[in-house]
């Protein structure tokens, strides 16, 4: 039996938050005699004591295989991990269902709040409002700046950002160490974002993790991506340990109100 293991994950580029999501991996698959080779040089597999550089007899798994399988024949799961037991053929129940880096662990937690307000979908000036009105007096709000491009050619650092309350940390991935914005978000006891690779971190440090899904997005999925208490159907990047909020004074789809945050 081949139980050296190598795992990639990727659609048409590998992105910043699937290399996040391998995380939880290495650890799980070490529970049932498997090694985790990080062929791919997984820069947040640095500090994981599960994975090894090379080795011998390897099974190679791109995960969008598993992915796909399951997007075709959705039931209930609890991670990412579990997908890929299943792929596998085990009935072991992964031991982590969250990304872990295995660094800044110890860190004591302090009144801050990890705001990450502009990727794949900016959160409205409103609900940012609403946020720094409920919380600026009493916690400190950082704000993560990744640079991006924009529709209308426009950086993150051209974008206006709200000032006031909020400190701003430029972070360029490719220039800057992810380690600094992990030890951030270890010391922060709440997450208030959209989604993308800083909210992946997130997880591996914290469970009040709010993710923005706007009600177009909610639209577009309909029935066919709802949590169910300890498992997600049919959407696998749906995270039974994060919350999830709309624009609205109301609860929609699988999301609740900006208000409840």
């Amino acid at each position: 039996m081949k139980n050296n293991i190598c795992i990639s994950y990727h659609y048409k580029k590998y992105s910043i938050g699937d290399q996040l999501i391998l995380t939880e991996f290495p650890e799980n698959l070490h529970e049932i005699g498997y090694t985790f080779i990080n062929k791919q040089n997984n820069p947040f597999l640095k500090y994981n004591p599960y994975v090894v550089e090379n080795g011998d007899d390897i099974i190679e798994l791109n995960f969008n295989t598993v992915d796909q399988k399951f997007i075709s024949n959705p039931y209930n799961i609890n991670s990412r991990s579990q997908l890929l037991f299943d792929y596998l053929g085990i009935s072991n129940k992964p031991k982590l269902i969250t990304p872990r880096l295995y660094i800044h662990e110890n860190n004591k937690k302090e009144n801050i709040i990890l705001l990450y307000s502009q990727g794949k979908e900016i959160i409205p000036d409103n609900i940012i409002d609403y946020i720094l009105a409920k919380y600026s007096k009493h916690y400190k709000i950082i704000q993560i700046c990744i640079p991006f491009i924009t529709d209308n050619g426009l950086t993150s650092a051209d974008i206006p950002v709200k000032e006031k309350g909020v400190e701003n940390i430029h972070f360029d991935f490719y220039k800057n160490k992810w380690e600094d914005i992990a030890e951030i978000a270890s010391k922060s006891i709440m997450f208030i974002g959209v989604d993308g690779w800083i909210s992946h971190l997130a997880q591996a440090y914290m469970p009040n993790v709010n993710l923005f899904i706007p009600s177009g997005f909610i639209n577009y999925f309909g029935n066919k991506s709802q949590p169910f208490g300890q498992g997600t159907i049919g959407n696998q990047w749906l995270h039974p340990n994060n919350y999830y909020f709309n624009e609205t004074e109301r609860s929609y789809g699988f999301t609740n109100s900006y208000l409840t945050l």
